[in-house]
């Protein structure tokens, strides 16, 4: 039953743990090597954008907090980097680290869309935005700070300017949505049904990108429904029916699914025949996926290698690369599957596709969803309740494969990612697909040279069954916490320390007897893990 991890008996790791689940790396591959400081310093302006030389500011201290950028008027981000090339990851981090702020907040906002009154339609809108809600933002200006060997990068932009570039690009996405939906007409009263047909799904590009940009436009502004989105969510529509003749034949399989997705991508846009990956095709507004989803996307890698002669992206290639992203939901006795084509360097979309499956054509043995994905939502929405409790002290935590969508296959090692903006105690609990907490550490200190900076604990994990959605839950303590109370079971022959009375205590525990100055901060990763599977043969 629990077969992923390997923990010590005691708190605190020690050599010499049983390998059971998660198992950590042995040897040296489990430590990663420090950079040598970069004492020479090589800024460069031009190259690395508008940034200004700052002498002890105040928000290298306060965790990103400064006076002169007011939250109520700017979008801020901060990061830390040392050792060669410390300036370009600092100020890269700290414009990722503004970014993502906007993306969780998005991802929030469509999580619960399914309870909203246009059904189909909305749910639809809420799956294929949070699809793409990896936000981008240009204009961004740095301020920065040399001390000793690290470099201190703090990303700003002021909501007004942010919103108004969004804006620019959302209204470019709409005008070139209409004048997709005027030839895709033209084709249709011509009498060429199934050219129309997929003329008008290559709009969906054009949509989904209008989408995203709208739904970052209402995020920083803090605004509802407009005009704007009720377009789109018109348009979608549109495109629904209009494309019914091809869209609405529920494909006989997962082969025959792919293959009409492949068409689309590769006929609405040039992909420079260049494809980094597929991902695991998520469920609906969830970051989850499950044996479908992942089949789906192992039959669309193998049906656009084809299309595109087999070239794929090569790390020396000098031509764009592209991902494809998906997401799936049950519509009637059919699941709908929406798929995007985006320019990594970029974040640019280059083509979108839509096709229908019939459930009764799922092979027996293809899971739809993860078996314990109800429990799972539970757990992740008492977990992440608490996430950013005093507001001062921020705590991240991510894996190699990023914070949303994270998939990992059977044998796959995960590494854990953490980053506070004050020194901290964290505490790590690994939430098993069975619901059991086990403390991966209750107390790993991050000190003061490693503030703002991404540090990677120091174990890694290997994927074995069972499988399923399964969390990594961060509490970060400005002084060190009580210890949970946990307990002793036996799972599967091996013997393990977990949460006594599990998610209940765990909850109890966040933090309420906190003394006078103590701060505390949550942070969630949720993850799918799967079995390996072979990729499908035409």
């Amino acid at each position: 039953m629990i077969r992923r991890y390997a923990f010590c008996l005691a708190i605190v790791f020690s050599v010499g743990c049983a390998a059971t689940k998660p198992a950590p790396c042995a040897g040296e591959q489990c430590s990663k090597p420090t950079a040598a400081p970069d004492s020479s310093r090589h800024d460069n302006r031009d190259a690395d954008g508008a940034w200004q030389e700052v002498n002890s500011p105040d928000w290298v201290a306060t965790g990103g907090d400064a006076d002169r950028y007011p939250h109520d008027t700017y979008l801020t981000g901060i990061a830390m980097a040392s050792g060669e090339g410390g300036l370009k990851r600092a100020m890269a981090d700290a414009a990722a680290d503004l970014a993502n702020r906007i993306s969780v907040r998005i991802e929030h906002e469509f999580t619960d869309a399914s309870t909203e009154t246009n059904g189909r339609v909305d749910y639809h809108v809420a799956a294929i935005t949070r699809m793409s809600s990896d936000v981008r933002l240009s204009g961004l200006q740095y301020e920065i700070s040399h001390q000793g060997d690290s470099v201190y990068a703090l990303a700003y932009v002021e909501k007004a300017q942010a919103a108004a570039q969004q804006k620019l690009l959302r209204d470019q996405a709409v005008q070139s949505l209409r004048e997709c939906m005027v030839s895709a007409r033209k084709r249709s009263r011509s009498g060429k049904s199934a050219e129309a047909a997929m003329a008008y799904l290559s709009c969906m590009r054009h949509l989904v990108d209008g989408l995203q940009h709208d739904a970052v436009v209402r995020t920083i502004t803090q605004r509802g429904t407009n005009q704007v989105q009720m377009e789109l969510v018109s348009s979608l529509q549109r495109i629904r029916d209009a494309s019914s003749e091809l869209v609405s034949r529920p494909a006989t399989s997962l082969k025959e699914a792919a293959d009409f997705l492949a068409v689309q991508l590769s006929a609405a846009g040039d992909l420079g025949n260049y494809m980094e990956a597929v991902a695991p095709f998520r469920y609906g507004t969830t970051n989850f996926s499950s044996s479908f989803g992942q089949q789906i996307a192992l039959h669309l890698e193998s049906a656009l290698g084809k299309r595109l002669n087999g070239n794929t992206a090569s790390g020396d290639s000098p031509q764009s690369k592209f991902v494809i992203q998906g997401v799936y939901f049950q519509e009637g006795e059919n699941i709908r599957l929406s798929a995007t084509a985006r320019n990594i360097d970029t974040g640019a979309l280059q083509s979108g596709a839509e096709a229908l499956i019939a459930k009764s054509r799922i092979p027996t043995g293809i899971a739809l969803f993860p078996k314990n994905l109800e429990n799972a939502m539970v757990e992740q929405r008492l977990l992440s309740e608490g996430e950013l409790v005093d507001g001062k002290l921020r705590v991240e935590i991510w894996a190699d494969k990023g914070r949303r969508g994270v998939v990992y296959t059977e044998h796959e090692e995960i590494r854990i990612f953490i980053r506070v903006n004050a020194p901290a105690y964290v505490r790590l609990i690994y939430v098993l697909e069975s619901g059991i907490q086990v403390p991966i550490d209750q107390g790993y200190y991050i000190d003061g040279t490693k503030v703002n900076m991404a540090v990677e604990y120091p174990d890694r994990f290997e994927v074995v069954p069972p499988f399923g959605i399964e969390h990594i839950h961060a509490t970060a303590f400005t002084k060190p916490p009580a210890p949970l109370p946990v307990a002793t079971r036996v799972i599967d022959g091996e013997t393990y320390e977990v949460v006594a009375d599990g998610l209940a205590s765990l909850v109890r525990h966040r933090g309420i007897k906190r003394k006078k100055k103590e701060e505390v901060a949550e942070s969630l990763i949720s993850i799918s893990t799967l079995p390996r599977t072979e990729t499908p043969t035409h």
